[in-house]
């Protein structure tokens, strides 16, 4: 599952926070369920 949202800051910037919840990452059930957090930027020129 995947969020995601983009904050345009300004005229030539944008901020897009990114949350990803990962379920049985690696294929297995020895291991726990990831959440994970992320920023993506946009800087047009």
């Amino acid at each position: 599952m995947e969020m995601f949202y983009k904050v345009q800051v300004s005229s030539q910037i944008a901020i897009a926070p990114i949350a990803q919840y990962l379920i049985n990452p690696l294929g297995t059930h020895d291991q726990h369920n990831v959440m994970v957090f992320g920023i993506r930027s946009q800087i047009l020129f």
